[in-house]
């Protein structure tokens, strides 16, 4: 559990004291707010994406994007913005092939592509 700790740490240290927090102190999302000066609904998000990065690694490359198009993206082989963008702009990725990404989700991977152009 200490290296999951630290490996958050390392990324975002508010999240890494919340899931701290939730899983070793095993405080209920009340308690945590209250600690840390947050909403409950706050807590069980930071919650939530400590464990997506335990699962999936940093994925905050995809800083800009909403929770479907980051789950979505977490299936495929991009691992960071570059690649995406690479292969978005020149054409040599649909991004509504990829798996169950629907026509609004490959929209707005799109715009957030061509946004640092």
């Amino acid at each position: 559990m200490t290296d999951e700790y630290h490996f958050l740490l390392e990324l975002e240290s508010l999240t890494a004291e919340v899931y701290k927090a939730k899983k070793i102190d095993v405080l209920s999302y009340k308690e945590i707010s209250q600690k840390f000066s947050i909403t409950p609904s706050f807590a069980y998000s930071l919650v939530d994406r400590a464990t997506r990065l335990l699962k999936y690694g940093d994925f905050t490359w995809m800083t800009g994007l909403s929770n479907r198009a980051i789950n979505q993206l977490l299936k495929t082989k991009y691992k960071d913005a570059a690649s995406l963008k690479y292969d978005v702009l020149h054409g040599n990725i649909d991004l509504e092939d990829l798996p169950q990404v629907g026509h609004k989700i490959a929209q707005e991977i799109y715009k957030w592509c061509l946004s640092d152009y």
